[in-house]
């Protein structure tokens, strides 16, 4: 069996709208079936277009990828920190 890494959340971000501005909060609640309450996504089943077959899904980014990324490209990208610092 292999040994399970644990990790932290550090940051959590959403957006209101496609294409807009992602905000850091401190907490969110996750609906069942619908989403992260206040991002874009977050839509009941009922409500979304019944041709939409796009997988809705949580994005988890490791911050040792964001600083991996940052010294290859010189991007001065930095992995948000909690209190969105």
């Amino acid at each position: 069996m292999e040994a399970i890494e644990r990790g932290a959340l550090e940051a959590i971000h959403l957006a209101d709208r496609e294409g807009g501005p992602m905000r850091a909060v401190d907490t969110v609640e996750a609906v069942a079936g619908v989403g992260l309450t206040g991002d874009r996504y977050a839509i009941p089943l009922d409500r979304r277009d019944p041709t939409d077959d796009e997988v809705r899904e949580v994005t988890l980014v490791e911050a040792e990828q964001i600083e991996w990324l940052a010294a290859e490209t010189g991007s001065g990208c930095r992995p948000a920190r909690p209190g969105g610092t």
